[in-house]
């Protein structure tokens, strides 16, 4: 699953335009592999996770739910936590909650309302069911484009580890699938409503579902390997091909980060040029590219696109009036 991972286009890709979605993906596993831990400190560390998951992509928030609920099945079902299963369940909830109070605080100081919606069209334009259509084609299509219609099988594991666990692990194994397809059906669902993007770099989004489905492509090898074993050790191998169909398809994107690398360098120029000749007082009027410029200057920056469309003479006069130079 690791190997599928790291070889996915999606990792390449953003191996050369950083995004959110690898530190987010990372985060939510942390969380899912501290919610089976019985106890009060895998509870805190799935918590924590989720907060920092949350604060890095918001709009997987809802998954906190599901692992939620997790947790709360596995303190409850711990010997360990038989006698005091709802102090790690209340801790878990609490360290949770945190990362949602800090977003909604954050967007309360920045947009003036703790639900308001940072995007430049607002709600209205990024959501709408008027994409659920769409994205309902697009995604399946782009993951079939990526990694072949194989990445599915995985889907097969929680059943079958559930039907014959002696063959793939245990019942605590058929609850591991079951979640990783919880999470995977989550992932996709919170985005069919979002603006859809005719490209399969934006698979992206929904790149937590297909780590899901390699985890579950990687448990449906093993389940095989488990049942073919008995029958002869030459056949074991075999049940290392759907992952290996996989891992060599046809990889359409796998030459984006050669063909983007030199587009990309033009942040960095355009950043150290501005570092070198703006004055200390300087501050930066941008839009796409403001983080890349406070990161590169180390200037502050005002986003044009939340500037309303006649009050830009009132924030330049204000900048300069407290000692900036627009």
């Amino acid at each position: 699953a690791a190997t599928l991972t790291t070889t996915s286009p999606l990792t390449f890709g953003m191996a050369v335009q950083p995004m959110s979605d690898v530190p987010s993906t990372a985060l939510w596993l942390v969380a899912l592999e501290m919610a089976f831990r019985p106890g009060v400190g895998p509870a805190v560390a799935c918590g924590a996770a989720v907060t920092g998951a949350v604060l890095v992509r918001p709009n997987l928030a809802p998954i906190a739910a599901l692992v939620g609920l997790i947790v709360l099945l596995t303190q409850t079902r711990s010997p360990d936590g038989a006698r005091r299963p709802w102090v790690p369940v209340g801790v878990a909830a609490a360290t949770m909650l945190t990362g949602p109070l800090i977003l909604m605080w954050t967007q309360q100081v920045l947009y003036g309302h703790p639900l308001a919606s940072s995007y430049w069209g607002g709600w209205d334009w990024m959501f709408s069911t008027n994409y659920i259509e769409k994205n309902l084609r697009l995604s399946p299509g782009f993951l079939v484009g990526l990694h072949s219609p194989v990445a599915f099988a995985g889907l097969l594991t929680p059943m079958l580890v559930w039907w014959r666990p002696n063959e793939g692990g245990s019942r605590d194994s058929s609850r591991v699938a079951f979640a990783c397809v919880g999470v995977a059906v989550f992932n996709f669902a919170l985005y069919l409503t979002y603006l859809p993007y005719d490209d399969p770099h934006f698979l992206r989004f929904q790149m937590l579902a297909v780590v899901c489905l390699f985890v579950l492509l990687a448990g449906l090898s093993t389940w095989l390997w488990r049942a073919l074993r008995p029958h002869g050790g030459i056949l074991a191998p075999l049940a290392l091909v759907p992952a290996v169909v996989v891992l060599l398809y046809p990889r359409t994107l796998l030459l984006y980060p050669l063909t983007f690398q030199a587009p990309q360098t033009r942040v960095v120029l355009m950043g150290k040029y501005l570092q070198a000749e703006l004055p200390q007082n300087a501050v930066i009027l941008t839009h796409l590219h403001g983080g890349a410029m406070a990161h590169y200057t180390n200037r502050p920056v005002v986003r044009l696109d939340r500037v309303v469309s006649d009050g830009l003479d009132r924030v330049v006069s204000d900048l300069v009036v407290h000692g900036y130079e627009p």
